[in-house]
């Protein structure tokens, strides 16, 4: 399971360029080095926030997650045992490890009470979120380790037409068990301070919309889920199962063999099911090409980019098939045509959530 037969009754490794964004390369598993590792997420995002009156927001949210480690477990001075996660190396080396780590990609969506407004929590473009994992005794396993991040994001309400962001870092950690770091729930942390010199906002980070401070965010908690090393919605261990309708007898490396796709006008962003909604989001866009890879969206863009309201999105598009199963397809071919409508109505009933 989860690596198809192709028509010839051959594996089908021919695993296609991964979309997930890994800025390391080669992108190794922990034990082997640096690397990436992507997973699907919940939380809460709560916030005071002048619209124009005051109003207390509560907000859940969902979506995928991007940590890339961009170091091996390496030598540092460290916090004493089972200390949070500091900015600064204690003044004596205790000869401990720990690892660098950063958020390349980040896409969070829910609703949040009252008036359930619509929210997308991104990763900022312009200033990084960076973090660790610190080792906490000397010595193998490696594990149990602190993870701690300074979240540097941009909260996009698509009710309001306003994206709010951060400008100083927003500090969350969690001790986690394993590099998975499955069921593991990050909240923010008391003290301490941002890597770069500037002191993390913690339990009450202050939220702006361009120059102007329009409220403050009192809660964030973020869980990390399962893994999901493709970013396709499913599991690495459903894809990796006996159930096609759960997913499995997939290829849990490759983005395309599960056609959930984007929603542009709500939330969530993905819901890891295949409904009539997807159907209809792919024969709306009927007809729509890339003009032979030219245009500025093309099949060569990644499909976790948010799509457009209209015209080609490679979300909505699928290749040819290249294994037994019809939903083991090739990538996007720049063109939504029949074929896709069929490929995604094939795939109806798939839950992955």
């Amino acid at each position: 399971p989860g690596l198809m037969e192709n028509a010839d009754g051959m594996l089908n490794t021919n695993t296609p360029a991964p979309v997930v964004p890994c800025p390391v390369s080669p992108n190794k598993p922990f034990s082997e080095g640096a690397g990436c590792d992507a997973f699907q997420t919940t939380g809460t995002f709560n916030a005071n926030m002048t619209l124009p009156v005051l109003v207390s927001l509560e907000c859940t949210v969902q979506g995928p997650i991007v940590v890339a480690r961009t170091t091996a477990p390496t030598l540092k001075d460290q916090p004493a045992k089972d200390a949070p996660p500091q900015p600064t190396p204690s003044p004596t080396p205790n000869n401990l490890r720990d690892v660098n780590t950063m958020v390349p990609f980040l896409e969070l969506s829910g609703t949040c009470n009252p008036g359930d407004f619509k929210i997308i929590i991104l990763q900022s473009q312009t200033k990084p979120s960076t973090g660790g994992i610190e080792e906490q005794e000397k010595g193998d396993p490696f594990f149990p380790a602190f993870s701690s991040f300074d979240f540097y994001f941009v909260v996009k309400s698509l009710d309001l037409g306003r994206d709010l962001h951060n400008n100083t870092p927003l500090r969350l950690d969690c001790k986690i068990a394993d590099i998975s770091g499955e069921n593991c729930v990050y909240t923010q942390y008391g003290g301490g301070g941002g890597g770069d010199g500037e002191a993390a906002t913690v339990l009450d980070c202050a939220l702006f919309d361009g120059p102007t401070l329009v409220g403050h965010c009192t809660d964030v908690m973020i869980t990390s889920g399962v893994r999901d090393f493709d970013l396709d919605g499913c599991s690495d261990a459903a894809e990796d199962g006996e159930n096609p309708e759960q997913g499995g007898e997939r290829n849990y490396k490759d983005y395309w063999d599960f056609f959930d796709t984007p929603d542009p006008h709500g939330v969530p962003v993905r819901d890891r099911a295949v409904t009539i909604a997807d159907i209809f989001r792919v024969a709306v866009r009927f007809g729509a090409t890339d003009d032979n890879g030219t245009a500025e969206v093309n099949r060569f863009t990644s499909p976790l980019e948010h799509p457009p309201k209209s015209g080609y999105h490679p979300a909505y598009d699928r290749g040819e098939i290249i294994g037994l199963g019809n939903w083991n397809r090739a990538p996007a071919d720049g063109a939504i045509a029949v074929g896709d409508i069929f490929a995604v109505a094939f795939q109806f009933g798939v839950n992955c959530g």
